[in-house]
């Protein structure tokens, strides 16, 4: 996997709620370009509303 001129190894993803109440989708990408590794960590608000919050669908746990 390539990301601009980054050669991604492994990519971890987790959804996160804030205190506050707004969700994050947080993306851990590993870079290993040329031998150095490092972490990337990129996050992207995702935007709900409160009925989609509150969907019976999808219980929280």
């Amino acid at each position: 996997m390539t990301w601009g001129n980054a050669k991604l190894g492994r990519m971890t993803t987790a959804i996160m709620r804030t205190s506050e109440g707004d969700m994050r989708m947080m993306l851990l990408l590993w870079d290993v370009t040329s031998g150095n590794r490092s972490l990337k960590i990129v996050a992207i608000p995702v935007k709900t509303t409160p009925r989609a919050l509150n969907n019976p669908d999808f219980p929280e746990r």
